[in-house]
């Protein structure tokens, strides 16, 4: 007899993964036309369908999902725990708890807990890394997050105090916050007044968070002062959820609801907002409308009004998932999945009752089979089996009472010889000082990083591929870290992850790393890209380059 080990490795294939996905709302029978292209990389690809037959079945899919992304500030910390919050409160207000599930959701918030305390600023308030100043918004958001998670998990509740009265300190004579520096640098929206939002913001947490004293006054009258010239959606959709919750019969809170119903856009059976500038994270684009979007559908549900409005809205959030399950960023995912709680009180997605059946090419793939007891779990068909090269054909045909979210995701990898350098308003590029090498040898990379356009820079993630057989040395990056060039880094098992807070237009960063090689190997190096967090659909990449680590 001999002691052997078997497992399963993941083959990555030489070449540029592109991803996608098809999503929309299943009602009446759906036809996909798809494309792999006859230059892909052979058996490369891959497809399979998700339904979603309940809201809830799409919250517990972004539990899993929201932990792919960065997290290394604290926003994206807080917003990756707080999923864990919301689907440990409703499971328990509902009775749904299981075991399996509280277990994992009480784990990572523990996790998210430990890292959130770091974020403290000596003198009270968070900052997004922890250091001085403060940020009053930043502050606002955490203080609603540990309020509910004080409520599922037990947690110091000094930290909700000591922010509750930091933020209160920070209150001006007129009522408002004052915005001022950080995320406040550009314009956001129609909005020329950046107060009204800091102050929406803030009023909301302190009064969702138990707060009734006079500073709420004070703030609810400029709201209502400076609110009435406000257009911009996004503003709006903050102040609405305020009123909704203090006022919620008052004339002004039914005007604002009124206003935004008016103003919103429909196309092909759904609803959505649009702000032409950033949000507070400074999205901009799709993610700042699904911002917007989740917003105004919270407060519309919270008042129960506009119904019509409100499922249609829900499917332009159903339908703007990206192809890992989540809405682009974190803040646009927590305020989307918040929006689902809501809704699950609504009749979208219940009752489901049916079979699903699905066809490429004329074959049949499979039936996926719908009940009201599985409404909320997450379908899954793997279709690997019938993707071919070429143009080629999905249907999805609903048999009974369906009404439900389906996503079909299929991805395929192109050699890098036939992947055209598109140009992106940010740019990235590695040059190593040697190839070939040996075993134990360094090796040292120099990035360059080029903002070339876009209009703000914050929160920018530089991911830097880490070769097979090679470990990375840390000095380069700690010395960054004291000299104040980088806000963080984290290192994975795949990716060196570095975090700007913030790079101009038009200018350039450069740093160098080390690595040391462990085996004789000789691969290609993994994909290294840079991108805004809050809109990663700016990105660019680095090609790759071959190396050789010799005896």
């Amino acid at each position: 007899m001999t002691d052997a080990i078997t497992k399963d490795v993941t083959i990555i294939p030489e070449g540029k993964e592109f991803r996608l996905s098809e999503n929309g709302w299943l009602k009446e029978p759906v036809i996909c036309e798809l494309k792999i292209p006859v230059n892909s990389i052979s058996k490369s690809y891959d497809m399979w369908v998700k339904i979603y037959p309940g809201m809830f079945s799409q919250l517990i899919e972004g539990l899993d999902s929201m932990l792919r992304m960065p997290y290394g500030c604290f926003e994206q910390t807080t917003s990756v725990t707080y999923p864990n919050i919301m689907v440990l409160d409703y499971m328990k207000s509902s009775g749904k708890i299981t075991p399996d599930i509280q277990m994992k959701a009480e784990y990572y918030i523990n996790l998210g807990y430990q890292r959130l305390v770091g974020f403290e600023v000596p003198g009270g308030g968070f900052s997004l890394y922890g250091n001085a100043p403060a940020s009053q918004w930043l502050t606002a958001y955490g203080l609603m997050e540990m309020t509910d998670m004080n409520k599922v998990y037990p947690i110091d509740e000094n930290i909700i105090e000591r922010s509750k009265n930091w933020l209160l300190k920070h209150q001006q004579s007129d009522g408002s916050w004052k915005a001022s520096g950080g995320y406040h640098s550009w314009t956001t929206g129609k909005s020329k007044n950046l107060n009204l939002i800091e102050t929406a913001i803030i009023a909301r947490a302190l009064s969702e968070t138990g707060y009734k004293g006079a500073a709420m006054d004070r703030a609810i009258n400029y709201i209502k002062t400076n609110m009435n010239s406000e257009k911009d959606s996004y503003t709006l959709a903050l102040i609405a959820n305020l009123l909704v919750y203090k006022e919620p019969d008052k004339e002004a809170t039914k005007n604002l609801l009124t206003q935004l119903y008016e103003t919103r856009i429909e196309d092909k059976g759904k609803v959505y907002w649009i702000t032409e500038g950033g949000t507070i994270t400074q999205s901009y684009g799709l993610t700042a409308s699904i911002e917007t979007t989740a917003l105004v559908t919270q407060a519309f549900l919270k008042k129960g009004v506009y119904g019509d409005s409100v499922e249609k809205s829900l499917k332009f959030l159903a339908t703007s998932k990206d192809s890992y399950g989540t809405w682009h960023s974190t803040q646009a995912t927590v305020l989307s999945l918040q929006t689902l709680i809501l809704a699950m009180k609504t009749a979208m997605g219940k009752n489901n009752s049916g079979n699903i059946k699905v066809i490429v090419d004329g074959q049949e793939a499979g039936v996926i089979k719908i009940t009201p007891e599985e409404s909320d779990i997450v379908k899954l068909l793997d279709l690997k089996s019938y993707i071919r090269k070429g143009n080629f054909k999905v249907e999805l045909l609903p048999e009974g009472d369906i009404k439900c979210m389906y996503q079909i995701i299929y991805s395929y990898y192109m050699p890098w010889s036939f992947v055209e350098k598109v140009e992106s308003p940010i740019n990235i590029s590695i040059e190593y000082d040697r190839t070939v090498l040996k075993r134990n040898d360094l090796i040292y990379g120099k990035v360059y990083i080029c903002n070339k356009g876009i209009k703000s820079g914050e929160t920018v993630i530089i991911g830097i591929g880490i070769p097979p057989g090679f470990e990375v040395i840390t000095d380069k990056f700690e010395t960054l870290l004291k000299q104040k060039k980088i806000e963080r880094f984290d290192i994975t098992g795949r990716q060196i992850i570095v975090y700007l807070s913030r790079m101009e237009p038009g200018k350039d960063f450069s740093f160098s790393y080390g690595l040391r090689a462990k085996f004789p190997v000789k691969i290609t190096t993994p994909l290294s890209e840079v991108y805004e967090y809050y809109n990663a659909n700016t990105r660019g990449y680095a090609l790759p380059e071959k190396i050789e680590v010799k005896m």
